[in-house]
């Protein structure tokens, strides 16, 4: 069925990012908006999200042992402070 229909704005702006987002003509995604609205149903099929793996390192110069010795100094300060705490009470 052909029908006219004068879209606001907004609305033709929402659209439009519709289109742009699922890949489909105006009319498609107008159809589909119009279904899921008419249905009740507004969650919209999502794309899985792929994520790219990127291998990571230290800057040159950085030294792992010397960041776990780091590790282990701040885990004995905060040791030490709660201690202090517990026996202040």
């Amino acid at each position: 069925m052909r029908t006219t229909v004068t879209l606001e704005p907004d609305v033709e702006r929402l659209l439009k990012e519709e289109m742009r987002r699922s890949g489909t003509t105006f009319r498609q995604a107008l159809n589909q908006v119009i279904r899921r609205a008419l249905a009740g149903n507004t969650s919209t099929e999502h794309r899985p999200f792929k994520l790219r793996p990127k291998r990571l390192s230290l800057r040159p110069g950085l030294d792992p042992a010397l960041l776990q010795h780091l590790e282990e100094d701040l885990e004995i300060q905060s040791f030490i402070e709660k201690t202090r705490k517990l026996s202040r009470s």
